[in-house]
């Protein structure tokens, strides 16, 4: 840049003076008050001596908040917020975050960040084209803030999901009311037209399914899903930040979808600050997804859950076939295993 700005500088002083003797004490001059005023731009450019790259509001100054948020969401959503039926992950969704207590937790959390600098350690780390697992890769978050005043501050970064997953204020920020109420499943999927879940297994971007034995599908037909999905919002809203980072060890993954999902998506943060959204029904369809829904991977946390499946006797069944997915799934994809069992 400095050497390209002198060479600008001289070539333009050439073309306006139509000369090449531009070598006088004018000319120094008048490039000395450009060499200042290029080295006083760069300098705010590449550092934040304005205070701007750092500025955070007032959580009483913010009248809407949102915040976008990817596959490191565990638990219970392990595979990420939405997956569709052959088993991949869809990406991630705008969260929109109400009332002063839970803006003040984001705030905290992006002040914490920029603290701790992590929105610029631990780069993304492939080999052979293939990311690391959850933990080990980078995943984009933005930040998006409505003002009381009027205007927006809107920021973005890119933080390692080991950052994230060892973060006690990303916990909190996850186990907040504002959170929990939008990734629930009654508001995205709803009770009243949920189908049999079926089991899933594997990792990110790599998922094998498989449906339940004929016992199992008659058992959780009908009224039963619905207590079912209740069961597991009640477990997800008990959880607090403890339980975000010590979830517990995994039982098994259960793929929830709805004939009628009925739940609001935001394609970009000014949507999640307006409210303009689309029905997670119109967003699959327009992005031509088919089938989605939501992965919710039950530990041994979820009491209130495997309380209601021991009830229904269906527990031990599920337990048993997830068993056998994982041992398939370690069989078809054991290279792969290998290389993240490597990589930690």
């Amino acid at each position: 840049a400095v050497i390209g700005a002198v060479v600008s500088f001289l070539i333009a002083t050439m073309i306006i003076r139509k000369s090449a003797r531009v070598f006088d004490l004018a000319a120094l001059r008048r490039f000395g008050i450009f060499a200042a005023a290029a080295a006083v731009f760069f300098v705010c450019a590449m550092t934040n001596i304005t205070g701007f790259e750092t500025r955070v509001p007032d959580a009483g100054d913010v009248k809407a908040a949102t915040f976008y948020v990817g596959n490191y969401l565990e638990p219970p959503y392990r595979y990420g917020v939405l997956s569709i039926d052959s088993g991949y992950y869809i990406g991630g969704v705008y969260v929109p975050v109400q009332g002063e207590d839970d803006v003040e937790t984001l705030i905290a959390f992006q002040r914490k960040a920029l603290e701790d600098r992590a929105y610029i350690r631990d780069p993304g780390v492939e080999e052979d084209g293939v990311a690391y697992p959850v933990g080990g890769s980078n995943q984009p978050f933005s930040i998006g803030y409505g003002l009381k005043g009027g205007g927006e501050v809107l920021r973005s970064y890119v933080f390692s999901g080991k950052y994230l997953l060892g973060s006690g204020e990303y916990a909190r920020l996850l186990s907040s009311d504002s959170v929990k109420d939008y990734l629930s499943i009654e508001n995205l999927l709803g009770y009243d037209a949920l189908n049999v879940p079926k089991l899933h297994y594997g990792s990110t971007y790599n998922i094998m399914d498989v449906d339940p034995d004929t016992e199992i599908r008659s058992k959780l037909s009908g009224g039963a899903m619905k207590e079912l999905a209740a069961c597991l919002d009640e477990d997800y809203r008990a959880m607090g930040a403890n339980d975000m980072m010590n979830p517990g060890k995994e039982i098994f993954t259960l793929w929830l979808s709805s004939s009628k999902p009925g739940g609001t998506m935001y394609e970009s943060i000014r949507a999640a600050l307006s409210g303009k959204g689309m029905s997670l029904y119109s967003w699959t369809k327009k992005e031509e997804l088919g089938d989605s829904g939501l992965s919710y991977t039950v530990t041994e946390k979820s009491s209130r859950t495997i309380a209601w499946l021991k009830e229904k006797g269906v527990y031990d069944s599920l337990v048993k076939s997830a068993e056998e997915l994982k041992r398939g799934y370690e069989a078809e994809f054991s290279e792969e295993k290998a290389f993240y069992d490597k990589k930690g």
